[in-house]
């Protein structure tokens, strides 16, 4: 007994169309760029889309729109100081930078 595989004699479907609908069967947005960034937004922005699925795609988006605060590392705190500990002696010894 030969088994047949479950997609044999039906029509292959064509690629997804812009207003095709998500695995939760909602329609997704039109979105007139074709990067992944544009599509996050525009659901991040469609009033329509589930909560959850904006709050997603804003945690998603958010490491390409705003970049972490980096603090200084060893090396720059280490040159901020010498230039610091530089001008106070320079102030002691009554010299005055040049421009």
């Amino acid at each position: 007994m030969t088994t047949t595989r479950p997609t044999r004699n039906r029509p292959r479907k064509a690629g997804r169309s812009a207003a095709a609908l998500d695995q939760n069967g909602q329609k997704g947005p039109e979105v007139q760029s074709d990067t992944p960034l544009a599509y996050m937004l525009a659901i991040v922005r469609d009033p329509t889309a589930d909560p959850r699925r904006r709050d997603r795609m804003a945690k998603a988006a958010a490491q390409y729109c705003h970049p972490r605060a980096v603090e200084p590392g060893k090396k720059a705190r280490r040159a901020e100081a010498a230039k610091d500990a530089l001008a106070d002696f320079n102030d002691d010894l009554g010299w005055r930078r040049r421009r």
